[in-house]
């Protein structure tokens, strides 16, 4: 049966832990990231000990390791997010993650799949709040890490009602997300983001926009496809043209497949 997956895309210290986690981590000496309310402070023997407690904990974002006294502090900040925070001081090295944790618990979410980066965040499903703020009404999506670059949101995954023979009035597209349709055959309306390719659902319509304009369409059968917004534009909901490329060839039915218009 025909599937298919529609995406949108928005436009060092290296430790494992014993619970086989993996963090990066870029460091600066004789700085520290003043925090008054750590996640915890603990004596650690050196900074290899520091990142590693950074790496089991994944409130963890940044650490500072005092020198003179073995002391490491967990921090739930960084100085992306508070750079005035960041001051000089000698014996102190600041440790950042560097977005290993992003995405992996509610807290941590990430505005989009685009804000992980593909090197060390693998195909799978992540937590996101496009819209930032407290993480309150984060939620999760599955991420494509591999296509053209990746950083995909999976926003829906259908298939067909009756699929041969394809041109009946019995065939329809199942589920469809939650935008207007004209009558025809009843099918599913879905607002549950799909959590892999073969779990046919779909996010909020009113919530594509918030993961960009570029759409990634991938078929079991057919070429897969990235379109972007020319006169027209799907997340818009708009007539007109989306210019169209194949990055991945299924058939050879058009075999030299220039960038084209629909």
């Amino acid at each position: 049966m025909l599937s298919i997956a529609i995406f949108l895309l928005l436009q060092t210290i290296n430790t494992a832990a014993e619970e086989r986690l993996q963090a990066f981590f870029k460091t600066e000496h004789n700085s520290v990231l003043f925090d008054e309310t750590p996640i915890s402070e603990e004596r650690s023997d050196s900074l290899i000990s520091c990142s590693r407690r950074c790496t089991r904990d994944k409130r963890c974002m940044s650490a500072n390791f005092i020198k003179s006294d073995k002391t490491c502090f967990l921090l739930d900040k960084t100085r992306a997010t508070h750079p005035e925070r960041l001051l000089k001081q000698a014996n102190v090295i600041h440790l950042e993650k560097v977005n290993s944790g992003l995405g992996s618990i509610q807290q941590l979410a990430a505005p989009s799949c685009q804000s992980l980066p593909s090197a060390i965040h693998p195909s799978g499903i992540y937590w996101v709040d496009p819209d930032g703020g407290s993480h309150d009404n984060a939620f999760k999506v599955y991420c494509e890490m591999k296509t053209d670059g990746g950083g995909w949101t999976l926003v829906w995954s259908y298939k067909f009602t009756n699929y041969e023979p394809f041109w009946t009035s019995a065939n329809a597209v199942t589920p469809r997300p939650s935008w207007s349709a004209l009558n025809g055959v009843n099918v599913p309306v879905s607002t549950t983001p799909p959590m892999n390719e073969t779990d046919y659902n779909a996010i909020d319509f009113q919530l594509w926009r918030e993961f960009g304009k570029e759409i990634l369409i991938k078929s079991n059968i057919n070429n897969w496809l990235v379109c972007s917004p020319d006169t027209g534009s799907l997340v818009e909901w708009q007539d007109g043209n989306v210019i169209c490329k194949i990055v991945k060839r299924v058939n050879e039915m058009c075999p030299d497949g220039p960038t084209y218009r629909f």
